[in-house]
């Protein structure tokens, strides 16, 4: 009689039918698919994190531009909406070789000079593993025409203006990566001489915020700086720095402090076109 207590108050288990397995098999199948879909279309590893860089319509405020005892350099602003969404860097190359004197389009300088590339992969085609991606020291990683795009760094920018002033027979080593120096160098060695300079910093200065992440070819695995953007540094004073800025149609004054951390989040990057004459 023990034996039969112990069971006297549970509900013996039912036998599942062979096609209950199969059902739950199927189920779990459709499950993973679902799953993997989810991550290829919304997961970080994404081909664009949409938000990284997406361009905003054209910001049409001046904002004040103080009085600066050494002045604002008069160049021309150019900007880059509605065709340049994303194409800060060389609409910002633009307007440095329209200060020089060189008259050349934002079109030409993408369509013949700009190397551009997506290839975005998995390898082994493993979507569980950290996806392989374009150098944004080589290449401009999208398309400038697109809003979902990344952009591009320094070395990009110099070899397409050296590959422009070469074409149109003048000296392409005027074009001088100047990255590591800092904004005060800057604006002693090329400012204060007339010479504008192409800086990379964040739109508006905002803050950085970490965006998609890849690997490189060569094993780094980099980060895509959200916000990155390139602007044409023109004038300064002891609590403000000036730009010409590709997203705006006036020049634009930020707080020097606020400058300074942007330009060195983004690895102290600049460009400078040094004058025939020099």
């Amino acid at each position: 009689m023990p034996s039969q207590a112990k069971h006297s108050g549970r509900c013996a288990a039912k036998k599942k039918s062979p096609m209950f397995a199969v059902c739950t098999v199927l189920f779990a199948a459709a499950a993973v698919m679902i799953g993997v879909s989810l991550l290829i279309l919304f997961g970080p590893d994404r081909p664009f994190d949409v938000g990284d860089r997406q361009s905003k319509s054209p910001v049409n405020v001046s904002y004040s531009v103080p009085h600066t005892e050494r002045g604002v350099l008069a160049v021309r602003p150019i900007c880059q909406y509605p065709d340049w969404p994303t194409g800060c860097e060389i609409v910002s190359a633009a307007i440095v070789l329209d200060f020089n004197g060189i008259d050349v389009s934002v079109a030409t300088l993408v369509d013949d000079y700009l190397p551009q590339s997506l290839d975005f992969y998995y390898p082994n085609g493993n979507i569980f593993a950290m996806r392989r991606g374009p150098d944004l020291r080589k290449v401009f990683v999208g398309d400038p025409r697109s809003e979902n795009s990344y952009g591009c760094f320094a070395p990009v920018i110099v070899q397409l203006m050296r590959d422009h002033l070469s074409a149109i027979g003048q000296d392409p080593s005027r074009v001088r990566e100047t990255t590591g120096t800092s904004l005060d160098d800057l604006c002693r060695d090329y400012i204060d001489k007339g010479i504008p300079v192409i800086v990379w910093a964040t739109r508006d200065m905002m803050e950085v915020r970490p965006g998609a992440t890849w690997r490189l070819d060569d094993g780094t695995e980099f980060t895509f700086p959200t916000g990155e953007h390139c602007l044409v540094l023109i004038g300064y004073t002891e609590t403000t720095f000036t730009f010409a800025d590709p997203e705006k149609t006036a020049y634009s004054s930020y707080p020097r402090d606020t400058v300074l951390a942007r330009f060195a989040d983004l690895g102290k990057q600049s460009v400078v076109l040094i004058p025939e004459d020099s």
